[in-house]
């Protein structure tokens, strides 16, 4: 808006002519009809142009106006005093101009120099509150320095140091710089007396040094001098035994209380270290608040100089400026400099900064002004482009589509030979990569995830399978409750209580013991007569070595009590039971009652298959033949239109109007048919695959796919409202320079009223257009916010439906998983592995109960896990549905994703309530480690001794019985003296009782000897024997001695058709072993070195094969 003063003093043009009237204003003359330069204006013109044509119309343009009336001749001014007029104008102008661009540079320089005080005001601040901070922070420290040296004084009082010695040791620490030793209180309990020899010597706990009463006074026959002797030495050893023992007690207490003394010493001194240590930091914090506190007057003082300068420096740039004034302003500056330095600085900059922000944002208001003018422009070339980039779009659409259905054929004709050998897959997808120069992951056949390692790989294998096992079986062989899972079977195997681990090794053994497992003989017989809770491990030895199975397990067991063998060895030993044991009445009639319902389980599971794929058929026929009529409803819709645009276009030519070339194309009419086309090209072939193999009913169930809803015509797009443009408030161009006379100050005065009035009218319209505008931005503010808030509660409404809908999918979908793996397990004798991959892996989930990991075993037989999410999702990415393998194992991982999912959640919960994780990688098999300490063998070896002195007794009965001396002495001392041998304490012991158990045999094999023996060689060995010779037979020794004679691999099983029973029910005498080869392995059994459990075992095989000879014997008395 130009300045009213400004505009009446405006120079009059030179070249005006006073006197002429001024010549008349032509005026423009209307758009005509065939310019092309602004169609909207010609399109106008031609719709208001008249009946009679163009011509008319331009001579009515040409017509001449009528002249307006002259104004009054203002009065002459000379040559000279225009000139000095316009030079004086133009000085006051300028003047004017200068003026005001000092007033604007001082505004601009006050404004910049009251934001840099506020800057420099702001960081003293700051500087003051860091002080204080500081300061607060120091005095905080001396307090907990002050509590803690106070306790470090109680602690060092409480280790026994005096008030008095701790206050003197405070004060020669004052007084001296540095550390100071702990002083006389320390030394003086290091030096503290120590018990002397007689006082240790009457502890109760001192060796006493009084003689038994067999030592005090001799009993014996004093005339037998060698037993004198003797009693005197057995004294004077006596007295010096004590008197050593006295002596080393002496030595070891007094070594005792000089430890405990140094101790004490030591503490003493750790305490006074402690107190010295506290008044060091109590000195260093009182020294830190000193430095504080300092620190604080510091910076109140030059933020009171500051704020001196900084009014000082405003008060003088109020003042007239003047030479002192710029002298004295240049001194404030120089102090701020020297006071402030690089902050005086940072603050100028923060506020050019600012400054250049601001111009920033008029730039860019200006550059956005200018770029929506650009965006206007630029649309409006895109809509003419628009037009022309239509039919070359349609065309390429034509041609996608038919290289769809091309392409749709070929991956219909390359699917035919899938899937193959995953060798061959490789090796195909390898040569593909070759052949393009790019990597095989780029082809999408990506590299599996790496498993973790396990360690103790086999023992996991093997306790999977035990757990497997029992989890079938377990119920029908009464096993302990809980040991169907690997878990389970670990707490048996760690747990420090044995019951369990005892009544699943005989329970598995009872299964074994069966004649379908073990077969039939006199061995099995034997055990079975012999089994009880002593020898059950020997016989589970012996059994898993005569089947070859337990491995290392079995080999324990022949070195070890069973209670020390490692968790491996149990599991190897427990193994083999569980593979003898499968041999069982009870496992054999689960399997086969398991097998016919697995039969009839896949049988109805083929039925279901085929009925949901009819049913899936059906409603995609339904929902194909559907959008078949949608869309050709919509093509006969938009037939209709067509037909009526061209009847419009048709009408609008034959009335001489123009009208715009028709931009659709006849093809879009055939646009939907082509894509229905290519997804019957894409699903060409569906219906002739082959029917619903057994092996279809391990698919994944496919969606139920409903039929496409009705669309309806999509509305076309508003276009967007062109911005108003918004209204000027300038002055009128008249009203901008006064045009008139300057000498003519009636119509000067009436432009300056007009000039008034307008500007003032000017100003309230454009007081209300921004009040109005303010109030339509926000009103348009408010709507965005609205319209803000309802789409984001839209699209959390969206989200959370989304996430309802998928967590109800996956329970779903988790619930049939569930069913289904239920359903196999009931019909399952043991888990069936997931698959294998390319590499031959085999994997695994679930054997054992071991739910919480995916289990990955190596062509090696090393394993490793999968336990996250996110690995068993790499994985199922990796597998290629192409390999047979992989995709039989894809299929697998997809019908339980969600159950594995949940499993390894509820693992990572459990590892975080229980603080462990019983299947980490790390920890998933337990030690290899025997257990500790010595294992309990009383059981089997006081089972031992009571057969064995029940074998005694009877062989007394038959020495009795026999006079001839069969057995010995007819009055049975050799057994009495054997009985009181197993009796005595020394028989306790494993070795001792295989010494006595081999004596015995040997007493009851030289009875069967005589028993069998001729009686002329039995008068020539009791010759021989009275004349003090030793008798020989080559014959016999040669019979009895050769160890290679086995009735068994001469006679077989022909001794087994007379059964035990039969041999004790025919009171005739048989010989305790057949062959010297059953002596010599039963013999084998009897070491000192071997566990209780086989001691007792060869204890109760020799009672089993004697007790009828003895009967016998006892029947048939001499």
């Amino acid at each position: 808006m130009s300045d009213p003063a400004a505009a009446a003093d405006c120079p009059v043009p030179m070249a005006a002519d006073p006197v002429a009237p001024p010549a008349p204003k032509r005026e423009l003359s209307p758009a005509r009809a065939d310019d092309a330069s602004d169609a909207p204006a010609a399109k106008k013109a031609k719709s208001e142009a008249p009946p009679g044509g163009a011509a008319d119309a331009s001579e009515a343009a040409l017509e001449p106006k009528p002249e307006p009336k002259p104004r009054a001749a203002p009065k002459a001014m000379t040559e000279e005093e225009k000139l000095a007029a316009v030079a004086a104008k133009i000085k006051e102008q300028t003047e004017r101009t200068a003026k005001a661009a000092a007033i604007a540079a001082q505004k601009e320089a006050d404004k910049m120099e009251a934001k840099i005080a506020a800057q420099l005001t702001k960081g003293q601040e700051d500087k003051l509150k860091k002080a204080m901070k500081v300061l607060a922070s120091e005095l905080t420290n001396v307090t907990k320095c002050v509590a803690a040296k106070e306790a470090a004084e109680v602690k060092a009082m409480g280790a026994g140091i005096s008030p008095a010695d701790l206050a003197a040791f405070v004060a020669a620490r004052s007084g001296k710089s540095g550390k100071t030793k702990p002083g006389g209180a320390a030394a003086a309990a290091a030096s503290a007396p120590i018990k002397s020899t007689a006082d240790i010597l009457k502890e109760p706990e001192c060796p006493d040094d009084r003689l038994p009463a067999r030592l005090i006074a001799y009993e014996g026959d004093a005339g037998d001098r060698h037993k004198l002797m003797a009693w005197k030495k057995e004294v004077e050893k006596f007295k010096d035994r004590v008197d050593r023992e006295r002596d080393a007690y002496v030595a070891k207490r007094k070594k005792a209380l000089k430890a405990e003394a140094a101790k004490g010493a030591q503490a003493l001194h750790k305490a006074l270290a402690e107190v010295t240590k506290r008044l060091d930091l109590l000195d260093k914090a009182n020294a830190c608040v000193v430095r504080a506190q300092k620190e604080l007057e510091l910076v109140k003082e030059r933020g009171e100089q500051l704020q001196e300068t900084l009014a000082l420096k405003a008060k003088l740039a109020r003042e007239k400026l003047d030479a002192k004034n710029a002298v004295a302003l240049a001194a404030l500056d120089q102090k701020l400099a020297r006071m402030e330095g690089r902050k005086l600085d940072e603050a100028k900059a923060t506020v050019e900064r600012e400054a250049a922000k601001e111009r920033e944002k008029r730039e860019a208001k200006e550059a956005r002004e200018a770029q929506r003018k650009a965006e206007k422009a630029e649309r409006d070339r895109a809509k003419d482009e628009e037009k022309k980039s239509r039919a070359a779009a349609r065309e390429a659409e034509r041609a996608a589509l038919a290289k769809k259905k091309e392409d749709a054929i070929k991956h219909k004709q390359r699917l035919a030979k899938y899937p193959i050998p995953d060798v061959e897959l490789a090796a195909e997808f390898e040569e593909e990569a070759r052949l393009k120069n790019v990597s095989v992951e780029s082809l999408g056949y990506k590299p599996l995830p790496t498993p973790a390692p396990v360690a103790d790989s086999p023992f996991l294998a093997d306790e999977a399978a035990l757990a497997d096992f029992l989890g079938v079986f377990g119920d029908a062989l009464k096993t302990p409750k809980g040991v169907g899972t690997a878990a389970g079977v670990r707490a048996v195997l760690r747990a420090p209580e044995k019951d369990d681990l005892r009544a699943l090794y005989r329970a598995l053994l009872k299964a074994c013991m069966e004649q379908a497992v073990i077969g039939k003989g006199r061995n099995v017989l034997q055990w079975r007569r012999v089994l009880s809770d002593a020898t059950w491990p020997e016989i589970a030895r012996r059994l898993l070595e005569r089947k070859k199975v337990g491995g290392a397990g079995a080999e324990a067991l022949a070195r070890a009590p069973w209670q020390s063998l490692s968790p491996a060895e149990h599991v190897l030993a427990l193994r083999g039971l569980a593979d003898l044991a499968l041999g069982a009445d009870k496992p054999r009639a689960i399997i086969a009652k398991r097998l016919e319902e697995a039969q009839a389980l896949r049988y109805a599971r083929i039925l279901e298959y085929n009925a949901e794929a009819q049913r899936r058929r059906a409603v995609e026929n339904k929902a194909k033949e559907k959008r078949k009529a949608i869309r050709a409803e919509a093509a006969a819709k938009r037939k209709a239109e067509k037909e009526e645009k061209r009847k419009a276009r048709e009408a609008a030519m034959a009335a001489g109007e123009e009208v715009e070339d028709d931009d659709d194309d006849d093809d879009d009419d055939n646009d939907d048919d082509d894509d229905d086309d290519a997804g019957d090209a894409a699903g060409a072939g569906d219906d002739d695959d082959e029917g619903p193999t057994v092996d279809d009913e391990e698919k994944e169930e496919e969606k139920e796919e409903t039929p496409e809803p009705e669309k309806k015509p999509a509305r076309a797009p508003r276009k967007p409202r062109e911005p108003s443009p918004e209204p000027s408030f300038e002055l009128p161009k008249h009203l901008r320079e006064y045009e008139g006379h300057p000498e003519d100050r009636k119509a000067l005065m009436a432009w300056r009223a007009e000039l008034n009035k307008v500007s003032n009218q000017l100003a309230i319209d454009k007081r209300e257009y921004e009040k109005r505008k303010r109030a339509e931005l926000r009103k348009q503010q408010e709507k965005e916010r609205m319209e803000r808030l309802r789409r984001e509660e839209a699209e959390e409404a969206k989200r959370l439906k989304a996430k309802a809908e998928e967590e109800r999918k996956e329970k779903e979908a988790r619930k049939k998983e569930a069913k289904r793996m239920d359903e196999d397990a009931a019909v399952s004798v043991r888990t069936k592995s997931l698959g294998k991959d390319r590499r031959h892996r085999t994997y695994w989930w679930g054997v054992g109960g071991m739910k919480g990991m995916l289990y990955v075993e190596e062509v090696d037989g090393a394993w490793g896990v999968l336990s996250t999410r996110k690995e068993v999702d790499q994985l199922m990415d990796a597998l290629h549905a192409w390999g047979n393998n992989e995709r039989a194992l894809k299929q697998a991982l997809q019908r339980r994703v969600h159950t594995i999912h949940a499993e390894f959640r509820k693992r990572a919960r459990a590892g975080e309530e229980n603080g462990d994780d019983e299947e980490s990688p790390s920890g998933v098999a337990p030690s290899s480690e025997r257990p500790s300490g010595v294992a309990d063998e009383s059981v089997p070896l006081a089972a031992a001794r009571a057969q064995l002195s029940a074998v005694c007794a009877l062989a007394e009965s038959a020495a009795q019985k026999r006079s001839d001396g069969t057995l010995g002495n007819p009055d049975g001392s050799l057994w009495r003296d054997f009985s009181a041998r197993v009796a005595s304490t020394e028989c306790a012991a494993a070795a001792a009782l295989a010494s006595t158990l081999g004596d015995v045999e040997e007493a009851l094999r030289a009875a069967q000897v005589r028993e069998f023996m001729d009686p002329a060689e039995a008068e020539a060995r009791a010759a021989a024997a009275e004349a003090g010779e030793e008798y020989e037979s080559d014959e016999e020794e040669e019979f009895l001695d050769d160890d290679d004679f086995d009735d068994e691999q001469i006679f077989g099983d022909a001794r087994d058709q007379e059964t035990y029973e039969s041999k004790a029910a025919s009171g005739m005498i048989y010989p305790i072993f057949d062959t010297k080869v059953e002596r010599a392995k039963w013999r084998e059994g009897v070491r000192g070195d071997a566990p209780a459990a086989a001691l007792a075992f060869s204890v109760a095989a020799l009672q089993d094969a004697a007790a009828p000879f003895l009967r016998a014997l006892i029947k048939h008395p001499r």
